[in-house]
């Protein structure tokens, strides 16, 4: 069996290590793993610019189709996990995508449209400023609230307002487990909440909310 991980904004195919021992364990009883840096983070190459839900989709995909072309992996028991807007990744890709029968979703940016990224920008105002900037001059610097500056393209936006996460896990038809944490200051708790509500096609679905948890 195959897992593809798929890392949060701004985040790396380790997510400060936690991918790193998931990947480990999920070895450790025989099931494989793919993670990959997307365009402006980790090892990647590219610059943030190009850092948006289309072009990480697309690395999904190539992710996915080079892992499942190795020798060994049972294309009947491909699962998915999403962590952050890696979780929105997720619900986007495996509405549409039959061979992956197993998905986890992990604090997801499940909320249509811009609504959950106002927040990380700190208000609707600010949010505002960097985007009307961003498609003014094709792109705008943004230093996020744990330091990290990123030079977000017009794309950035355009994609993510236009993005229908919830409409997109309605009809997912396998299994899901939805785990976000109570005191989850970066994304809601009620993200994750309203994910497992709107999954209304799977075979199974769990929601885990861990208390207190961040």
């Amino acid at each position: 069996p195959l897992v593809v991980l798929v890392h949060g904004h701004g985040g790396t195919r380790q997510e400060n290590g936690a991918f790193t021992e998931l990947a480990s364990m999920l070895a450790e009883v025989g099931i494989a793993s793919i993670r990959m840096d997307f365009p402006g983070c980790g090892d990647s190459t590219e610059a943030f610019t190009h850092n948006n839900i289309t072009n990480m989709l697309r690395d999904v995909d190539a992710a996915l189709e080079f892992a499942m072309a190795q020798p060994g992996i049972d294309a009947g028991r491909i699962g998915m996990l999403g962590y952050s807007m890696g979780g929105r990744i997720a619900m986007l890709k495996v509405a549409d995508e039959p061979a992956i029968s197993a998905t986890v979703l992990w604090a997801p940016v499940a909320l249509e449209g811009s609504d959950v990224m106002v927040d990380v920008f700190g208000d609707k105002e600010q949010y505002t400023a960097v985007r009307n900037e961003a498609l003014r001059r094709g792109s705008a610097v943004f230093t996020t609230s744990w330091g990290q500056e990123q030079e977000l393209g017009a794309k950035f936006f355009d994609d993510l307002e236009r993005s229908e996460p919830l409409e997109a896990i309605a009809r997912y038809r396998g299994h899901l487990l939805v785990i976000h944490g109570s005191a989850d200051e970066a994304i809601d708790v009620e993200n994750g909440i309203i994910a497992s509500q709107a999954a209304l096609s799977t075979a199974s679905a769990e929601l885990k909310i861990i208390r207190d948890a961040g």
